[in-house]
């Protein structure tokens, strides 16, 4: 290119342009520091009235200032320049590119020693991979740059944005953060490449923001803002839910009116048997308890229900029966097991009734051996002479029984009153269990009495004198215990 004063311009290297002069034939270079120029292709070479050197190329605009010999550069938001170029008589530059000539004029551009934060513009939008042109039947209107909102259908889901930051020195270090706010949590960062991209984008309405840095790292925290509106397609508007709304609240109705009308068959089928399986449950529950009462004593089984053990309780003033039969290791050697055992149950059955009866609390059985006490677990004080009554009616019945039975049972009573601990041993198979030496005493009183006949200690005998005639039998040899005073009641 020939300038005003006939000399030569030409591309000398990398980032140099060199300066020919025709008439003496001197060659100078003008260097671009720490930068290269934007393309290995430049296309033309252009003078302004104002004596600069301006350079187009695809990546943008590059002016020389011969006078000061200073390179600045300047980033298009517009397509490529790809064709010549020329200046009018009013000093307007005119360049060629895909799109048509675009045209600036050098006092447009901002002096870089004014421009203290960048401009930032979107320069770009691209959907679904073509670039949009505003105009009649575009989405676009006017300009990206100068457009503030965007409405796009569910279909156009995948769209890019241009970005570019206006930096008269060195555009290929331009940085860039973006964010589509609502979708993305956090900006992204961009060096250079200055595009944004989207795909699959759900409906709803965002906004989308750059931030950008000049060669020097200066930012416009600012930046640019657009709208995108995302419409969402018809099955997914409000009248759509509420079409389906309405629908389901129809279909929810009818699901509930035979609902209700299988629940209330069913609740009372079920009532029904919540009745059948509670009355089951209520007569399982008697025969339990029933079966623990007759196991342990009414108050020892309610503190096991309700609190899963029992504690030992000393009583002070308690009188025990004991009972056995006459004669029973023979009768159980002539008569076969199975007899011997409803002999026995029949028996100690009409005992138990008894001591119900009287007030007396059944101990154990062991073997032939019947055991009762009064006097717990709740005290009394007439323990001894419950103890009494009941012998006497044991007797009595076992008189009348041996006149329609061909067996003939006949009982021997001791009673002896004392202190005695009583409590539940075990965890398994419970047994309600009393200790201590007035247990021994009443065992060897027993052994010691006769045939149909009732024989108490002299403890007994003195809480029972006043209530019973008694004969006195002396003191009589016990095994273990010595010699023991012991009466018969008459």
């Amino acid at each position: 290119m020939s300038d005003n004063a006939g000399k030569i311009w030409f591309r000398a290297g990398s980032n140099e342009l060199g300066q020919l002069n025709a008439t003496s034939g001197a060659i100078k270079r003008f260097t671009m520091d720490n930068s290269r120029i934007p393309s290995d292709k430049i296309y033309s070479l252009l003078e302004s009235n104002e004596g600069r050197i301006w350079m187009s190329s695809i990546n943008g605009l590059f002016a020389l200032n011969p006078s000061t010999e200073e390179f600045k550069s300047y980033p298009l938001p517009t397509g490529q320049i790809i064709g010549p170029s020329f200046c009018n008589p009013d000093g307007k530059l005119f360049f060629l590119s895909k799109d048509g000539y675009y045209a600036y004029h050098p006092d447009d551009f901002i002096s870089e020693d004014l421009l203290t934060i960048p401009k930032i513009l979107i320069s770009d939008f691209i959907l679904d991979d073509k670039r949009i042109i505003p105009g009649n039947g575009s989405i676009l209107k006017e300009p990206i740059w100068k457009t503030k909102s965007i409405d796009l259908s569910h279909k156009q889901n995948s769209f890019a944005f241009g970005m570019t930051c206006i930096d008269y020195h060195n555009p290929s270090t331009l940085q860039f953060k973006y964010q589509l706010q609502k979708y993305e949590s956090a900006p992204r960062e961009d060096l250079q490449q200055g595009l944004a991209m989207y795909k699959n984008v759900p409906p709803g309405t965002y906004l989308f923001k750059i931030q950008g840095a000049d060669s020097k790292g200066t930012w416009n925290r600012e930046g640019v803002t657009l709208q995108i509106r995302i419409h969402p397609p018809w099955w997914s508007t409000w009248w759509a839910y509420v079409a389906y709304s309405l629908f389901a609240a129809i279909a929810v109705w009818a699901f509930l009116q035979w609902q209700t009308k299988t629940l209330r068959t069913r609740q009372k089928m079920l009532e029904q048997t919540v009745a059948d399986r509670t009355a089951e449950i209520f007569a399982e529950q008697q025969r339990s308890n029933e079966l623990l009462l007759n196991i342990l004593p009414a108050e020892v089984a309610r503190e096991l229900k309700e609190t899963g053990k029992t504690k030992p309780i000393h009583f002070e003033r308690v009188s025990i029966l004991f009972a056995d039969f006459k004669g029973f290791t023979n009768i159980a050697a002539s008569i076969p097991g199975e007899k011997l055992i409803e002999e026995l149950g029949d028996i100690f059955t009409q005992f138990d009734d008894i001591m119900d009866e009287v007030g007396l609390e059944k101990i154990q059985t062991i073997g032939d051996a019947y055991v009762a006490a009064g006097g717990l677990p709740v005290p009394d004080p007439d323990h001894a002479k419950r103890c009494v009554l009941a012998a006497q009616k044991m007797i009595a019945y076992l008189s009348v029984r041996n006149e329609t039975h061909s067996i003939k049972w006949v009982v021997r009573v001791g009673i002896h009153s004392g202190p005695i601990t009583a409590g539940v041993v075990g965890k398994k198979k419970f047994s309600y269990d009393l200790f201590g030496d007035t247990i021994n005493i009443a065992a060897r009183i027993e052994s010691c009495s006769e045939p149909g006949r009732i024989n108490v200690s002299a403890y007994s005998y003195d809480l029972i004198q006043h209530e019973f005639p008694c004969t006195y039998r002396g003191k009589i040899d016990a095994k273990g215990k010595g010699e023991l005073d012991m009466y018969f009641v008459n």
